[in-house]
């Protein structure tokens, strides 16, 4: 259920936030499995507080995994550098 809208969310068009962490203690032990809809991410009510707790927590050290937040910049794979992906005006 998407926590914005409370609407089923398909896969396809899903995002969750997964296990974070195991420490009850732990400000984003709370945010363990949350689900919402790729579309609504920015209109949920905790996401500046999410997005300040998970930059916190990788900076920490603590965690050592693949991105929580989902990316929001496009990809593109230059001619010149078939094989590889950048960021946008990045090298």
């Amino acid at each position: 259920m998407c926590a914005v809208c409370s609407e089923v969310v398909a896969k396809e068009t899903g995002y969750s936030t997964g296990f974070l962490t195991s420490d009850s203690s732990h400000p984003l032990f709370a945010f363990n499995y949350t689900t919402l809809h790729k579309d609504h991410l920015r209109q949920w009510s905790k996401y500046e507080e999410f997005e300040r707790l998970v930059a916190d927590f990788v900076a920490s050290g603590l965690y050592a995994g693949p991105p929580i937040l989902p990316s929001t910049e496009p990809f593109v794979t230059p001619m010149y550098r078939m094989g590889r992906a950048y960021k946008i005006g990045k090298e």
